[in-house]
């Protein structure tokens, strides 16, 4: 079973696929399951929106680059996983993702679906519905949904995010290649928090980081 291979090794590495508003993101990261092992094999992430900017995050910053490799962006570590499943820190995902919703005072609510084995987490924002469909036996995040609804005082956002966890540990340490940070620069705070894929997006669109 996935479930009992992934949490052996104490680690997994795990794909990113969708699109927002239409255009294509891709991702690849590492997540440690549990604090000791992130001490060895510590988290990263990094995705690719369209073709014009990638998000890295390692132990050395997030960064955000444009198609010429240059820094537009740059984050404290562990940035671009608000939102995200975070169990080295020792919460469970659905409790990560309440937490990182009231950080940001936004408005959530829970939902759980026991013959799937499964829980939504619903968080509204003015732009965008945010929807976290958790895996519960795994403790794992199966994909994220942007839907319109709720939507006030600016144009909504519409999407879907995927997560894929790889069981195969040994091929997967050969075909996931860690990114390397850029820790030179002053690091600002993110205040997209966990909608920081909109804040992607708003690069995309050509809006100021």
């Amino acid at each position: 079973m996935l479930f009992r291979s992934i949490h052996r090794h104490g680690r997994t590495y795990f794909r990113i696929h969708g699109q927002i508003n239409g255009v294509t993101l891709t991702g690849t990261g590492r997540l440690p399951l549990v604090y000791a092992a992130s001490r060895s094999y510590y988290p990263w992430l990094e995705v690719r929106l369209g073709d014009k900017f990638r998000a890295v995050d390692t132990k050395d910053g997030a960064v955000v680059y444009d198609p010429d490799n240059r820094v537009v962006a740059r984050y404290a570590s562990g940035s671009f996983f608000k939102g995200l499943a975070r169990p080295w820190q020792g919460l469970h995902l659905i409790d990560t993702i309440r937490r990182d919703a009231a950080e940001q005072r936004q408005w959530f609510e829970t939902q759980y679906d026991e013959r799937a084995g499964q829980a939504r987490v619903v968080v509204r924002s003015d732009r965008t519905t945010m929807t976290y469909v958790i895996d519960m036996e795994k403790d794992l995040l199966d994909r994220l949904e942007l839907s319109s609804e709720g939507a006030t005082s600016t144009p909504g956002v519409t999407g879907q995010l995927t997560f894929t966890y790889i069981e195969d540990e040994e091929s997967a340490e050969g075909t996931f290649v860690e990114p390397r940070g850029s820790a030179s620069g002053a690091a600002r705070s993110n205040p997209q928090g966990m909608l920081w894929p909109l804040g992607l997006l708003e690069l995309h669109d050509g809006a100021t980081p």
